[in-house]
């Protein structure tokens, strides 16, 4: 028999026996540190102190119901003292309903190993490990499997180690359910390395699925890693595949025949060469965002430059309209001007020996009053009785009526 330890999945904790074996010592959880009292023997359902044989784990007064404590009594071949280690869980013979379980209210050195009803918390998860193994799997190197078409991880859903526990591809995250050991030809889950890729079935054809089982000698969890396919050692035409029907998260993982696609590539990154990537696209990202906070500034400094060109331009062209505006005011005034002088300035004629303007009719003697033009009259002379006089050629009326409106 080889020595073996009790690790539970929750805290680094393993059942541990403090002190020597005695009828109805307790034990507790206890930081794992590989020592002799953490050390037992599992035989024929029975899991035997390695400090003493003649002693093993019991279920206090066959009482099985949820929180009743275990401990260590003499081996007497009670339904109470055998176990079933059942997929990551150890089961209660005498009651397959409950099983191992470590007490939860406080998570620290000492807490109390009982029983209760099967949930499925970390704390009921336990590896039955070989002495010393656990030492040689800190020497393995973790990695992240890359599918090459996506990017994505090769990822265990839910953090489920269990047999039959499909796997699928995920955004990567970094929890110890998207790394791997590849092993031995194996490629073992670093959350539970007693449980490896397997082909269902196994059947190898094309869509056959690929899920977790534990650890075995067979020939479907055989894996040989060959220019970025993990090809079946058995029938090494098929390998890996992620489904191509979907590229997010959640692509289902099969085998197909080899056929040189990146959803059948994948790259293996140890989680510091895959923290050196990040930092390299960080870094990278940063100086994109400099350069693109220096290429937005430039652009600003541009637009400023622009937006004053073209005030300027249209500054230029308003004080143009301006000017020219101003210039054609000055003309209309001068013209208007022009035209109020010639309307005020008289036009004298000399007929018959008289000299008087021919729109308003004064005689020259008059000339500093101006001519009033406005009424439109038009001035001819007529004789009236012995003299010629000026008359409107329109109204027939004289300058004397000038202030009347042409008719």
């Amino acid at each position: 028999m080889k020595k073996l330890i009790l690790k539970s999945r929750w805290k680094n904790f393993a059942v541990d026996v403090p002190g020597q074996p005695g009828s109805d010592h307790a034990i507790h959880a206890w930081a794992y540190h590989g020592q002799v009292n953490q050390c037992f023997y599992f035989k024929d359902g029975f899991l035997l102190s390695a400090k003493n044989k003649d002693y093993c784990l019991d279920v206090s007064d066959s009482a099985f119901k949820n929180g009743t404590s275990v401990g260590i009594w003499k081996k007497h071949g009670g339904i109470n003292q055998q176990w079933q280690f059942e997929d990551g869980f150890l089961l209660c013979a005498g009651n397959q309903q409950f099983c191992l379980d470590i007490d939860s209210s406080n998570g620290e050195n000492g807490s109390n190993i009982q029983i209760w009803t099967k949930l499925d918390g970390d704390n009921q998860r336990w590896r039955m490990v070989r002495e010393g193994q656990l030492e040689k799997e800190k020497a393995w190197k973790q990695t992240f499997i890359l599918n090459q078409n996506n990017n994505e991880a090769l990822d265990l859903p839910a953090q489920r180690d269990r047999n039959g526990q499909l796997v699928h591809t995920w955004t990567k995250h970094g929890e110890l359910n998207q790394q791997w050991y590849y092993r031995d030809g194996r490629i073992h889950s670093a959350l539970n390395p007693d449980y490896c890729l397997d082909i269902v079935g196994p059947v190898y054809k094309d869509g056959s699925l690929v899920h977790l089982w534990q650890k075995h000698d067979g020939p479907s969890q055989q894996w040989i890693y060959e220019d970025g396919y993990f090809k079946c050692k058995a029938n090494p035409s098929f390998c890996l595949d992620m489904d191509a029907n979907n590229k997010g998260n959640g692509a289902k993982i099969q085998i197909w025949s080899v056929v040189n696609y990146p959803n059948q590539k994948w790259t293996l990154k140890t989680p510091e060469q895959l923290q050196k990537d990040l930092d390299k696209a960080k870094e990278k990202a940063e100086k994109q965002g400099i350069k693109e906070a220096e290429r937005l500034a430039k652009e600003k400094v541009k637009e400023a430059e622009r937006a004053q060109k073209q005030a300027a331009k249209e500054r230029a062209q308003a004080e143009k309209r301006l000017a020219k505006e101003n210039e054609q005011a000055e003309k209309q005034r001068a013209k208007e001007e022009k035209e109020a002088e010639k309307m005020r300035t008289h036009r004298f004629k000399t007929s018959k020996g008289q000299t008087f303007c021919q729109y308003c009719g004064v005689e020259q003697r008059y000339s500093s009053f101006g001519c009033d033009r406005a009424k439109g009259h038009n001035y001819v002379l007529q004789k009236v009785g012995d003299n010629w006089e000026p008359v409107c050629n329109k109204c027939g009326y004289g300058p004397n009526y000038s202030d009347f409106s042409c008719q």
